[in-house]
């Protein structure tokens, strides 16, 4: 793919348009996904996103959740370094993108729940919180007490992700509205039914 040589070497504005086109091709196609991984498109896709101009950042981001589309992929993303480019961007980097990056973690849990703890050791759902990010989202491990006072060892809900990124105002850079893929209002961890929003 011509597009990926050109986030290797073109300038800022031909590689925001290169990525522009690659996201393109990811949201219509799974398939083209899987060859931007394979084609070694990830890791100058991070680069971008937070080296690039905004109008870059903002093109590269939602790249980042369109190739989350299944296990493997998150890992390999994870293995190329997205989770200090998550903590880079919120942490310093625009509103606009932080939002984008928002949506971004939120594919990567849903195609690869395995992953949400490394989110929390990596501070990726501390730095979420401190943006204000609403409702829910993510199940992490960890200690509960129950009503009755006693605690035990099970699946603890964080306010971390549903609406966020409507809260944000992503969801237009997105050209897609947001739907949290888990909810949970009893301590228990319910998939969310398909074309179903919570907000």
């Amino acid at each position: 793919m011509f597009q990926i040589a050109i986030l290797y070497t073109g300038s800022l504005d031909d590689r925001s348009n290169a990525v522009a086109s690659l996201v393109s091709l990811a949201r219509d196609n799974d398939w083209y996904g899987k060859l931007i991984i394979e084609e070694g498109g990830v890791n100058p896709l991070l680069k971008l996103v937070t080296e690039g101009k905004l109008e870059g950042q903002e093109n590269a981001a939602p790249a980042i959740g369109l190739l989350g589309r299944d296990p493997e992929s998150v890992e390999h993303m994870i293995h190329a370094g997205v989770c200090s480019v998550f903590v880079k961007i919120l942490k310093e980097g625009p509103m606009k993108v932080q939002a984008v990056v928002t949506w971004a973690v939120s594919e990567l849990v849903a195609h690869y729940p395995k992953c949400q703890d490394l989110f929390v050791q990596q501070n990726i759902v501390r730095l979420l919180v401190g943006l204000g990010v609403p409702a829910v989202g993510m199940a992490f491990s960890g200690y509960v007490t129950q009503p009755n006072g006693m605690g035990n060892l099970e699946m603890t809900w964080l306010p971390v992700l549903a609406g966020a990124v409507g809260a944000l105002g992503a969801a237009g850079a997105l050209g897609a509205t947001y739907c949290s893929p888990y909810i949970t209002m009893d301590g228990s961890h319910h998939a969310r039914p398909s074309g179903q929003t919570w907000y």
